[in-house]
């Protein structure tokens, strides 16, 4: 199951329609629901997905513009729902909650105010009201708030939350089996995503090429990284030193373990200093792979991330 960040009503991630995507528009959109939204991603997507404790199930999900409207795990309805919305170039921001429950229908003559000429006459030494109760709190609502990255066809789409829920989603309704280090071996190209979950225009990219080997594979960036906006982004190494011109940056994966189905565990080192461990995962056709990287004592929004394509 996902695992789910706890926050009361009155969170912000509620504001207007994060808990009611079926009405109002989308977080940080504007307008109103009278137009569809249509991102392109209408389907139903599976993919296999781990939770933060790194086991993993088989997810079935459809999205209907920018709802999320049922998640099914290893064949079972979760009772969640979502929304969508787009957060920058093939990058959404996804809010997936527990679907509210249907509205109760009032019986027949339910809620209907009596004949004033039916009600009896009332005493003239009525008892003083009883004090008002304190209202109960509002119950809190649990969500899970994350990204979604899409490669540039939108036939596949990778799903990233802080509570490390990541997996490689492809269209349809798909059988998954498991993958072996000698399908990852190979060449592949994509783009890393840093500040993935930064709002404020700190998001950037940095293409690369990889090539596998079995149980290492070797990422090479063809081009410096770049923010959206056309400016450039400024990488650091181990000493703080700033790196403006990062084209020919090598990241080297290595120690590559499966940990089931479409998982795999891993070491990296980069050509900046920086070492930490990562996670690389396949999609069910075995043509793209996602990937998470972090270092030591990161929480995972700081992490790289990044979908690659199969190239041979």
């Amino acid at each position: 199951m996902p695992s789910f960040i706890t926050a009361p009503k009155s969170s912000p991630w509620l504001t207007g329609v994060c808990i009611a995507p079926l009405l109002l528009t989308a977080c940080g959109g504007s307008g109103s629901r009278e137009e569809p939204v249509d991102y392109g991603l209408n389907d139903d997507w599976t993919a296999r997905v781990q939770d933060q404790t790194l086991a993993s199930a088989t997810w079935l999900m459809t999205v209907d513009g920018e709802d999320i409207t049922r998640i099914f795990i290893n064949g079972h309805d979760s009772g969640d729902i979502g929304l969508i919305w787009q957060q920058a170039q093939q990058v959404y921001g996804v809010n997936l909650f527990p679907r509210p429950p249907e509205p109760v229908e009032p019986e027949e003559g339910e809620g209907e105010l009596p004949d004033l000429d039916d009600l009896p006459d009332l005493p003239d030494d009525l008892p003083e009201p009883p004090l008002p109760e304190e209202p109960e709190e509002e119950p809190e609502i649990p969500i899970l708030h994350g990204r979604l990255i899409t490669s540039t066809d939108q036939s596949t789409l990778m799903l990233i939350t802080p509570e490390y829920d990541a997996g490689v989603f492809q269209r349809g309704e798909l059988n998954i089996s498991d993958a072996t280090l000698l399908e990852l071996q190979g060449h592949w190209r994509g783009p890393m995503i840093g500040n993935l979950f930064d709002t404020e225009g700190g998001l950037y990219r940095h293409e690369f090429h990889i090539d596998c080997a079995i149980g290492t594979c070797v990422m090479t960036a063809w081009h410096t990284a770049m923010h959206d906006d056309g400016r450039y982004a400024i990488l650091h190494d181990t000493h703080g030193n700033p790196v403006r011109d990062s084209a020919g940056m090598q990241i080297t994966l290595s120690g590559i373990e499966p940990r089931g189905r479409l998982f795999f565990d891993l070491d990296f080192t980069n050509t900046l200093g920086h070492a930490g461990t990562g996670v690389l995962m396949m999609s069910p056709d075995r043509n793209w792979i996602g990937t998470y990287l972090c270092r030591p004592d990161t929480p995972m929004e700081a992490c790289d991330f990044g979908l690659f394509e199969r190239q041979d």
